[in-house]
C-alpha cells in the first residue's frame, strides 16, 4: 500500500503494512521504556525495576511481550540458588536504536514538541 505522493518518488515509498507492524512490537504502554534501559548493557529484573520504576506486574508484562517479539532475550547465569537471570536486547532489538534515535530527533525539532 503506497501512497500517492510516494507512486510519483521512489524516495517516498514506504511499506505502511511493515511500519505498523514495526510499532505495533513496541506499543506497549513501557515497552520503549524497558528497551531504553537495556540499550546499554544487560540488567537484571530488580535493577529493571529500580531505574524504571514500574511495578513488577508493568515490567512482567512489557518483558514478556518484548521477548515474544524477539526484542529481549532472558538469560541465566550460574545455577541453583546462585542463579541469577540478565535481560538483553537480542540483535533484532537492538537495531531498534537507529529508527527510534531517528524518531526522537523528529519530535525534538518538530513544533509539536513546543505544544
Amino acid at each position: 500500500m503506497r501512497t500517492p505522493a510516494a507512486q510519483n518518488d521512489p524516495d517516498l515509498a514506504i511499506d505502511w503494512r511493515a511500519a505498523h507492524a514495526a510499532v505495533d512490537l513496541i506499543s506497549g504502554k513501557w515497552d520503549l521504556l524497558v528497551v531504553a534501559e537495556l540499550t546499554g548493557r544487560p540488567r537484571q529484573y530488580n535493577d529493571l525495576l529500580h531505574t524504571t520504576g514500574l511495578d513488577g506486574k508493568q515490567l512482567t508484562r512489557a518483558l514478556r511481550r518484548l521477548q515474544n517479539a524477539d526484542l529481549v532475550k532472558r538469560m541465566m547465569q550460574g545455577s541453583g540458588q546462585s542463579a541469577r537471570v540478565f535481560y538483553s536486547l537480542t540483535p533484532h532489538g537492538r537495531r531498534l536504536f537507529v529508527p527510534l534515535h531517528a524518531l526522537a530527533e523528529w519530535w525534538a525539532h518538530s513544533s509539536a514538541a513546543d505544544m
